[in-house]
């Protein structure tokens, strides 16, 4: 139940376990962190909500993605994390 979207070589990489048991849980590496975060953060969350996913862990690599990048990968990779292709 691991979906991952993206690689080293794009703008971003998402992966998403929906194995997490409890709520959802972010982790951001990116050397925009400080600025970024919450922006982020925010975004990821709204996603998963409009996807209806109430678990997850979350792991988002930046390299310069911006935020309809971020959005399109964490839904593709929730959808091969489904079983979706």
């Amino acid at each position: 139940m691991i979906g991952i979207a993206g690689n080293e070589k794009d703008d971003a990489r998402i992966t998403v376990d929906l194995s997490h048991p409890k709520g959802i849980e972010i982790k951001i590496i990116s050397k925009m962190r400080n600025l970024f975060e919450d922006q982020v953060t925010t975004l990821i969350l709204n996603t998963l909500e409009e996807l209806k996913v109430p678990n997850a862990k979350i792991t988002y690599e930046d390299f310069g993605g911006l935020d309809f990048i971020i959005k399109a990968r964490l839904k593709s990779a929730v959808r091969k994390a489904r079983g979706g292709e």
